[in-house]
C-alpha cells in the first residue's frame, strides 16, 4: 500500500514514505525555504553527545578542561602505538636483522599492551579491539627481510 498525506484542501500519495519526503524536501529546497537559514556554510555545532545521558556533565566538565574519559585517552595511545609500528621500518645493515626482528616484535607486545588497556576501559564491547598476533606480525616482518638476505654482501 502507498503511503498518503492528507492535508485540508489535497491528497498526496508516493511509492513509499522516503519517496514522499524526499520529494517534499526537493520542492522545498526548490522554493528556498532553506536558504539564508542562521548557520548556513558553517560547521554544524554537535556539542551535545546523544549518548552520554548519565555522563553528560562528567564529558562536559572533561572537555572544558581538556581532558578526554580514560578510555578515549587510551584509544589516543593505542591509535599512536599503532601508528608508530605501521611507520616502523627495520635497519637494513648487516648483522642487525635479528635484532631488528626482536625490536619490532616487542613493539607488537607494546601496541598489544595499549590494546588491552584500552579494551579494559572502553564502555561498550563492540568498540574494544583486537590484538596484534605476533606469528602474523613475525611474518610480516619475513616477508619484509627474508632470514636468509643480506642486503650488503661482503665481496672477497
Amino acid at each position: 500500500m502507498s503511503p498518503i498525506r492528507r492535508e485540508q484542501d489535497h491528497v498526496e500519495v508516493g511509492a513509499t514514505w522516503e519517496d514522499l519526503v524526499e520529494r517534499k524536501i526537493r520542492e522545498a529546497q526548490e522554493r528556498g525555504a532553506f536558504d539564508n537559514l542562521p548557520g548556513q556554510g558553517r560547521p554544524l555545532r554537535l556539542d551535545d553527545n546523544p549518548y552520554a545521558r548519565d555522563w553528560a556533565l562528567a564529558f562536559k566538565i572533561l572537555k572544558d578542561h581538556d581532558f578526554a574519559p580514560p578510555w578515549v585517552e587510551a584509544s589516543r595511545e593505542m591509535e599512536q602505538a599503532l601508528e608508530a609500528l605501521r611507520r616502523a621500518e627495520p635497519p637494513r645493515r648487516a648483522g642487525d636483522r635479528a635484532a631488528a626482528r626482536r625490536a619490532y616484535l616487542e613493539r607488537v607486545e607494546a601496541a598489544n599492551a595499549r590494546i588491552d588497556h584500552f579494551n579494559l576501559l572502553v564502555p561498550f564491547t563492540w568498540l574494544q579491539r583486537p590484538r596484534l598476533s605476533p606469528a602474523d606480525a613475525a611474518d610480516r616482518f619475513d616477508a619484509a627481510w627474508p632470514p636468509d638476505s643480506d642486503p650488503h654482501p661482503r665481496h672477497a
